[in-house]
């Protein structure tokens, strides 16, 4: 069996009142989606694609508005981290309204076959995010 996957819904930076998710396997260092470099934020606002990149975060200040752990099989973990490394190496767009840090980590869930019940209908939103994976990971309890 697999340690496990950590979604971490962090508090925004430079006005993003929606919050950044992250998502990392067992202890390794959360990582999310967002644009490329900040000076694309603005256009990210309008309603833009924009260049995308995947980031590690690691900053122990910024605040943690939620969390969520799910097991997983050694399997799973390989399936996430692939993930992860593959969007690294070939980021393509953000866009905030359908490809962004929160459909990042969903994608990567569904990627290792953990189905939190949004495979039909995605969210792009860290907040609804956060309460399927608190309904997922209650409904999984062993």
């Amino acid at each position: 069996m697999g340690l496990d996957v950590t979604v971490t819904w962090l508090a925004g930076l430079n006005g993003n009142k929606a919050g950044h998710i992250v998502i990392n396997v067992n202890s390794n260092t959360p990582t999310g989606f967002d644009t490329s470099d900040k000076s694309w934020d603005k256009w990210v606002l309008t309603g833009q694609d924009v260049p995308g990149a995947v980031h590690d975060v690691n900053d122990p200040n910024r605040a943690v508005w939620d969390r969520v752990t799910i097991r997983t099989t050694v399997d799973q973990d390989k399936e996430i981290q692939d993930f992860i490394d593959s969007r690294r190496n070939d980021s393509g767009n953000y866009d905030l309204a359908s490809r962004n840090c929160a459909q990042f980590a969903m994608d990567a869930l569904l990627q290792a076959g953990v189905d939190i019940g949004t495979s039909t209908v995605p969210t792009t939103k860290p907040k609804t995010l956060m309460q399927e994976l608190h309904q997922y990971q209650n409904s999984h309890r062993h």
